[in-house]
């Protein structure tokens, strides 16, 4: 596989077709979060646009919400932002980004941390989580369980 860290313009330029109701709640929270607790990360970076190949050798891209970078600069945190906390999150995180940014950065740890509104501890997830209560402590350091960050947006 190969994969590519492009310009966050991509995203940018995007004109969405219409959106559902839930899907106008769910781009209004995500960008409280940009705006929120994720602005307060030093070096994070919103939707980057990577550009991979796929099995089938066709190029491809994904936009995560937010990736976050520690001070070290050996850490890479992707994070998606949901509305409610369900198994999409972590499909998200796990079967489509996980596999492209191993690719670009081979030799930096990789946290994945969902972050959500509603959050439900009913949802059984695929994997071992755990509840982040400190954001700015947790992308500093190495996780091996994803990371759910409830956050109501206030």
């Amino acid at each position: 596989m190969t994969a590519q860290l492009l310009d966050y313009r991509l995203y940018q330029d995007r004109k969405p077709g219409k959106l559902t109701p839930a899907q106008k709640a769910g781009l209004a929270y995500e960008a409280k979060v940009l705006a929120g607790p994720l602005f307060d990360l030093d070096a994070c970076t919103f939707h980057p646009a990577l550009k991979f190949e796929s099995r089938q050798g066709l190029w491809e891209y994904c936009i995560p919400d937010a990736m976050a970078l520690n001070d070290r600069g050996d850490i890479v945190t992707i994070i998606e932002i949901k509305s409610r906390h369900t198994q999409d999150a972590w499909k998200q995180l796990h079967n489509l980004y996980l596999p492209v940014v191993r690719v670009l950065w081979p030799r930096k740890h990789i946290n994945l941390l969902e972050i959500c509104k509603d959050y439900s501890p009913g949802v059984v997830l695929p994997g071992k989580s755990e509840i982040v209560e400190d954001l700015a402590s947790w992308v500093e350091k190495a996780q091996q369980v994803y990371g759910v960050y409830p956050w109501s947006g206030r």
